[in-house]
């Protein structure tokens, strides 16, 4: 996948990379839905060695033509329930 960069301001630029730079990112998705960082995703708890494994393997599939340079946590929440009918009175 290749990437615009957009960077936020008063932030500093990796090296060698401007705004506008076009960046190759590889995705390695280990998503699990309805878990808990701290509780789940711990060393040697699954999810975490299976994340490490996977990504490791990626890794290993780029050789020397890549580095890991940081991840992206998404945490989503279910939107609430929606409001009960309105009560009608006879």
């Amino acid at each position: 996948m290749h990437c615009r960069l957009v960077w936020p301001l008063g932030l500093a630029l990796p090296s060698g990379v401007t705004p506008g730079s076009v960046l190759q990112v590889g995705v390695v998705p280990v998503a699990c839905g309805g878990t808990n960082l701290y509780e789940q995703w711990q060393p040697g708890r699954t999810l975490y060695d299976n994340m490490i494994e996977r990504t490791e393997g990626a890794m290993r599939a780029l050789g020397h033509r890549g580095r890991l340079a940081g991840m992206i946590w998404v945490q989503v929440c279910a939107p609430p329930p929606p409001p009960p009918p309105p009560r009608l009175e006879i």
